[in-house]
């Protein structure tokens, strides 16, 4: 299963499917055990009003307070114990889901869970209280489903991309890095974004690597890869006009290039676009 960080989900063309979400009553004792009973979906569970000591396990411990969102990813197995419960009131609330990338092959967010502190309380108690509610009080719609778990998980993926990148170390090329991941794939020139940050092309260079694990020029390359997927899954564009609308010179080099990232020419990929909406 492919690993998509969460910093990164905020680019990352994605699917969700089978969203199930609820209010959680954790009893009497604040007690529960999946140990031997792996989890079939990806869960985000936010503790709106109570705090837990999770066990995973491996047997490492974590601490989610009040406030708090965990992630646990398909085949997790824990123990929980609920804290300052407050009696005969929902001490959390949870949404179940799968995840694909845009070849419809699964995806993960975590190998094992991931703590997140939202910066935006209650705008993620109205999101959770509004799909919770939806499908308690048999109003569920699914697209409505989908759009809330998608505004939430967008949420957290900046949430937590904001934290990273606003660490001491990357806070001088904080406007590039904005720039590199929201600027149109054909108009971003390296050197101009390194002196918009007042450093140096090799220095941008080298933090925009520690940043995102692949230089400014891969990270940029598949940007457009994945918009000529997307343009050519709309099927409205041919591929030369998708070449040139990327910046693409030559439409030959742009065709080996499709194939390196993708696996696939153009062609082969329209053509099976085709086939699929015929």
């Amino acid at each position: 299963m492919e690993l998509v960080q969460l910093k990164e989900l905020y680019q990352k063309e994605y699917t969700l499917k089978d969203i199930v979400a609820m209010h959680q009553y954790w009893g009497e004792n604040g007690f529960y055990s999946c140990i031997g009973k792996p989890k079939r979906n990806h869960s985000l569970i936010y503790f709106f009003n109570a705090s837990a000591i999770f066990t995973m396990k491996t047997g490492e411990k974590v601490n989610v307070s009040k406030g708090d969102i965990l992630y646990t990813p398909i085949g997790s197995e824990y123990s929980v114990k609920v804290c300052g419960r407050t009696p005969r009131t929902a001490d959390s609330m949870i949404i179940h889901f799968l995840s694909y990338d845009s070849d419809d092959m699964p995806i993960s967010l975590h190998s094992s869970y991931e703590k997140i502190t939202p910066n935006k309380h209650d705008t993620f108690l109205s999101l959770f209280h509004q799909i919770s509610d939806s499908f308690e009080t048999g109003m569920f719609c699914p697209a409505m489903a989908k759009s809330i778990t998608y505004e939430i998980l967008s949420l957290l993926s900046k949430n937590v991309r904001s934290k990273f990148m606003y660490n001491k170390k990357f806070w001088k090329i904080k406007d590039g890095i904005e720039y590199m991941e929201n600027s149109r794939v054909d108009k971003c020139n390296i050197s101009e974004v390194a002196a918009m940050c007042g450093v140096s092309e090799s220095c941008f260079r080298t933090l925009f690597r520690e940043y995102s694990g692949k230089t400014p020029v891969a990270f940029l390359l598949d940007k457009k890869m994945a918009l000529a997927k997307q343009l050519l899954s709309e099927n409205l564009l041919n591929i030369t006009e998708v070449a040139t609308l990327l910046g693409f010179v030559d439409v030959y080099y742009f065709s080996k290039l499709f194939r390196k990232k993708i696996g696939v020419s153009p062609s082969q990929y329209l053509k099976e676009v085709e086939e699929v909406l015929d």
